[in-house]
Formats: C-alpha cells, structure tokens, sequence
C-alpha cells in the first residue's frame, strides 16, 4: 500500500493561539522581510545595469543612481523591520520560558538566535552594498563595471543563512 503524503506530514489540529500563534506571525513577518530585500537588491541590480548602459548621459546617469539609492533606502527599512522581529521574538521568549514554543525542535532560544544571525548578515550586507555604491558619481565606466559586478557576487548573506532561514520555517511547521 502507498504512503500518503499526508501519512508523513505533521498535522495540527485546530487553529493556532497564544504564543504559538505570535511565534507563526513574528516567523512569517520575518520571512517576508528577507524576501522583499533580496526583491530591492534586484531592483538596484537592473539600475546598475541601466547605469553602464547609459553611462554618458548624465541625466539617466542620475535617475539610476537615485534608484540605486532608494533600493539602499528601502533595503535598510527591511533590515529595522528584521529587527523588530527580534525584538519581539526575544520578549516572547521571555514570557514563555516555560513553555515549549511550538515548533518541532527549536526552543525559543534557538529561535532568537538563529533569527538575529540571519538579521547581522543582511545588515553587514546592507552596509557593504551602501559604501561599495556611495561614491560612483565620482567613477569612471571601468569602476562602474567593478562596482556592478562586486554588486551582484560579493554576498556578505551567504548559503548558511539561507538554509537556516528554510530550516526556521520547517521547524514553525510553516514549510514542509
């Protein structure tokens, strides 16, 4: 006899209250966050390109050097919002310490912790990415391919935080 998918995949039973309600939205809240920074990095991704294409228009140059630093602007609100994630995340944490949080095998510590992690490297990122673009008004076109090419393959967020990030949602049953 086959194994149904729903055999194997973990089952609750009623809807989510409490802490374990709270833990679900901050975790999801935190998810979006990261998606719609890396969705800002690509929005400074196609900027930049514009910006080597049209590299001797100054007024194009300027548009696109703005839009690069709007997607900075923007980056950076995700990263407070990332924050505010851990900020709550750690106060709930403190009101359950005697309480499990719900998740597969993650106590709330863990959660805290791998959260403001995945939280220190898109901050770092997001400091590198603003200087390596603060000064290019002042560069040549070889300088803005650097700048680009730097952009687009020096990661500060590396694999570890990705994985982490799905191991997170696997754990708050948010990802199966």
């Amino acid at each position: 006899m086959a194994t149904k998918v729903s055999d194997v995949t973990p089952k609750r039973y009623g809807n989510l209250t409490g802490p374990a309600r709270i833990l679900n939205d901050l975790v999801v809240t935190f998810h979006n966050q990261v998606q719609s920074w890396k969705g800002f990095v690509v929005d400074a991704v196609h900027a930049l390109q514009q910006i080597q294409l049209f590299f001797d228009d100054t007024a194009k140059l300027e548009k696109f050097s703005n839009t690069v630093g709007v997607a900075i602007s923007n980056m950076k609100e995700k990263v407070s919002e990332m924050k505010r994630c851990v900020y709550k995340l750690e106060h709930l944490a403190l009101l359950n310490t005697s309480q499990p949080s719900g998740c597969r095998t993650w106590p709330y510590s863990r959660i805290v912790d791998e959260v403001r992690n995945i939280t220190k490297a898109y901050s770092s990122e997001t400091r590198f990415r603003e200087k390596l673009v603060s000064s290019m008004e002042a560069r040549s076109a070889d300088d803005i391919e650097i700048i680009v090419v730097m952009w687009l393959h020096a990661n500060v967020v590396d694999t570890w935080a990705e994985a982490i990030m799905e191991t997170l949602l696997m754990e708050c049953h948010l990802k199966y």
